[in-house]
């Protein structure tokens, strides 16, 4: 089952080469909401480090 599920979510090294593409973007957020005590977007108000944990997500510019 939980083999099921790995399928979902994006390995170190692309999950960390999509948080640098964030970091540098000027569109990011530091602790955006009282909801998250990370970054986030400010375009599509997700946080950074879960959206960019899953496999099939993208960004909402296309930079990833």
């Amino acid at each position: 089952m939980l083999d099921g599920i790995k399928q979902y979510f994006s390995d170190e090294k692309l999950k960390k080469k999509r948080i640098s593409i964030c970091g540098h973007c000027e569109h990011k957020k530091e602790k955006w909401l009282a909801l998250f005590n990370e970054d986030s977007c400010g375009i599509c108000k997700c946080s950074i480090p879960k959206k960019t944990s899953i496999r099939t997500a993208s960004c909402p510019l296309k930079k990833w």
